[in-house]
């Protein structure tokens, strides 16, 4: 149950930066706050995909596919940030919310037996409330 309520409370800050996007005073700020957390909780999923991968194969090798999306999602997600500062007028808080989606299909499909269902519901839900609230947050 305490994975329940850490997951969704890990879902404040992005509801909360979301709506303050939509307050002028705060909007860039609100904005370049909620992608900075949004990069770094993509970068937590990639560490959870990494660590899952290398041990639900045991003394075998992990896949390789699962290890390179799982090191290129921490490193896309820095990409959001820098991109963020380098290229202002793109709206990375969209990119972002794509994101999200792609690698919650991708770890629905590709680590469906070794993720249990309960962590692939909760993921779920975590995963599509975060896009949305990027979405929102790009909206301003």
């Amino acid at each position: 149950m305490l994975y329940k309520i850490l997951g969704y409370a890990g879902l404040i800050p992005f509801l909360a930066l979301a709506g303050l996007s939509h307050v002028a005073l705060f909007e860039w700020e609100a904005q370049l706050v909620l992608l900075s957390y949004a990069a770094m909780i993509f970068s937590f999923l990639g560490g959870v995909l990494w660590g899952a991968s290398v041990i639900s194969v045991r003394d075998e090798e992990p896949s390789m596919g699962v290890l390179w999306i799982s090191v290129v999602s921490m490193l896309w997600a820095w990409g959001w940030l820098l991109g963020a500062f380098w290229w202002p007028e793109f709206n990375f808080l969209w990119l972002a919310s794509v994101s999200f989606l792609l690698l919650w299909f991708y770890e629905t499909h590709a680590m469906a037996k070794t993720f249990p269902f309960f962590f692939v519901r909760l993921r779920r839900d975590l995963s599509w409330v975060a896009a949305l609230s990027l979405f929102i947050g790009g909206w301003a």
